[in-house]
């Protein structure tokens, strides 16, 4: 489900919210790490800073291991500001060519490039998100940990 980059999931917010467990298979940040990585994914994946909603709700997400940072990867890449400064303005094979760059640092294959944009134009954005985050690269590259970054 995607979570609207304007509305992270806030401590003691009405909207639910995996605790941290102490059992978890998150890993916990502590508020300067987690603070840290919050805005390496802005950068990265918004290019942009993260507002202060932003930072609190990711950075608690993160802080008490209630996400990975693959997960907030995802749902950034998923929010409706993603699509709409990424996706919505651009021919899919821009988009898909962004995506590879936010989600993988690099630029497109051609193989890649063409069976992404029917991935996108046929199944949508966020799916083609998923093929990103989930792809064994991404999980060879940045695990569940790292924030993607140019390579």
């Amino acid at each position: 489900m995607p979570v609207d980059i304007k509305d992270p999931p806030l401590p003691g917010s009405s909207k639910p919210e995996a605790p941290p467990l102490a059992n978890s298979p998150h890993r916990s940040w502590g508020s300067e790490a987690a603070s840290a990585l919050v805005t390496a994914i802005y950068h990265q994946i918004l290019e942009r800073d993260p507002d202060s909603v932003g930072m609190i709700g990711w950075g608690a997400a993160l802080a008490g291991g209630g996400m990975t940072v693959r997960e907030v990867v995802r749902s950034i890449g998923k929010s409706e500001e993603y699509k709409n400064r990424f996706v919505l303005p651009w021919t899919p094979e821009h988009a898909v060519t962004v995506m590879y760059r936010h989600f993988l640092g690099r630029g497109p294959d051609a193989d890649g490039l063409r069976g992404n944009t029917k991935a996108l134009v046929e199944k949508g954005y966020q799916f083609a998100i998923d093929i990103f985050v989930d792809s064994q690269e991404y999980k060879d590259q940045y695990g569940e940990d790292s924030v993607p970054h140019n390579r």
